[in-house]
Order: structure tokens, then C-alpha cells, then sequence
């Protein structure tokens, strides 16, 4: 029987069907992004002419006329394949002009984006391809689980370009790889470094 409450309605939660589960279904991971953006075209040249996403679709109205906004969309490659998009860009009037960009003392709403690359070959000829098409290189550093390039987008969003080290490097200890990062000076920009699984440990 429904127990009526003082304003003449059921009790909250009397005809709520309980739960099935006491916490929620783990995701697969992060199925893609959409940065807002000052000028599509110049965006357009860094994630795809620098970065090497393929641009895969644009928004368009199907009832004709002008699309709501002016949207692209964006897919690597994985297994040789495309997917619907990892990223979509959306041009946006308004948006505050970029600051630079840094890791530790940047304000920004995106502190940054991390983007893989299949292996250390494939990692190393992208390092050397935006260095030698001028892009500035703001920091070069090991982690426990990646070693990484972080640049950043006409945007001022921080990219972080990178490959992943195996897991038996870094799976025993997924904290302390998280919290392990080494700075190497430019020089060292394209060489072989040290895969580190020994990890310190908070004190």
C-alpha cells in the first residue's frame, strides 16, 4: 500500500524500482573529443597536415541551408582502419585568444590531449616530421608508461604526442609509472632512452 505524504502524493522513492546495481559499468575509455576553435582552416593544418588525422566527415543540414554550426570530424588509424572520429573540431567566435601553453602552470580549461602513435618508429618519425615542419617543441619527457613530445595547437591546447612502453614495463605499478617523469633536454629529442619499471614510491 502507497503511504500518502502531507501534500496528498505517494512517498518519494515508495514506487522507485530498486537499483539493479550498486555502482556503475566501466567504459571502454574516452571515445572522442571535440575542441572548439578559432579558425577551422588553420586547425584543419595541425591535426591533420601535421598531426595525421584524417578528416572523415563534415556537418552539413540535410533539410539544406546551412548547417547549425561549422563542424569537422577527424579519425586516426587503427588495424589500417578508420573510425566515425576520435576528434571534432567546431570553429567558435568568442573564444578567449590562446596563452602559452605550460603542464604545470597553465590555465587553461584543457591542460592537454594526448595523442598515440603505433610504436617508437612511428613515434620517432613524427617527432622528427614536426620538428623539421617548424613546430615549436615545448617539452620532451619519459614516463613511466610513455615517452612523449608535448606540443601545442593554434588554440593553445597542449598535445601530447606519444607511444605507449609495454605493459610489463609499467603494469606492476600503474601509480608509480603515473608519477615517474624524467625532462630530457632537446638534444635528446629522437634518442633511445632508458624503460624505467622500478619506480619510486610516495613517502
Amino acid at each position: 500500500m502507497v503511504a500518502e505524504n502531507g501534500l496528498g502524493g505517494a512517498e518519494a522513492g515508495d514506487d522507485v524500482p530498486k537499483a539493479k546495481r550498486a555502482g556503475p559499468v566501466a567504459p571502454v575509455g574516452v571515445n572522442h573529443l571535440v575542441l572548439n576553435v578559432h579558425d577551422m582552416e588553420e586547425s584543419h593544418h595541425f591535426w591533420s597536415d601535421l598531426l595525421g588525422f584524417e578528416q572523415v566527415g563534415e556537418l552539413f543540414n540535410p533539410s539544406g541551408g546551412d548547417p547549425p554550426m561549422r563542424m569537422r570530424f577527424y579519425s586516426g588509424k587503427s588495424d589500417d582502419e578508420l573510425s566515425h572520429h576520435d576528434i571534432a573540431l567546431v570553429e567558435r567566435a568568442g573564444l578567449p585568444d590562446p596563452v602559452p601553453w605550460s603542464m604545470m602552470t597553465g590555465v587553461g580549461a584543457i591542460n592537454h590531449i594526448a595523442i598515440t602513435y603505433p610504436d617508437q618508429e612511428s613515434w620517432r618519425e613524427q617527432v622528427e616530421f614536426l620538428r623539421d615542419q617548424g613546430v615549436k617543441l615545448n617539452l620532451r619527457m619519459d614516463h613511466g608508461m610513455t615517452h612523449s613530445l608535448y606540443i601545442n595547437d593554434p588554440n593553445g591546447y597542449g598535445v601530447e604526442v606519444l607511444y605507449d612502453l609495454p605493459r610489463e614495463v609499467w603494469g606492476h605499478d600503474i601509480n608509480g609509472a603515473l608519477s615517474y617523469a624524467v625532462t630530457l633536454p632537446k638534444s635528446e629529442l629522437l634518442e633511445e632512452t632508458e624503460r624505467v619499471s622500478d619506480f619510486p614510491q610516495p613517502m
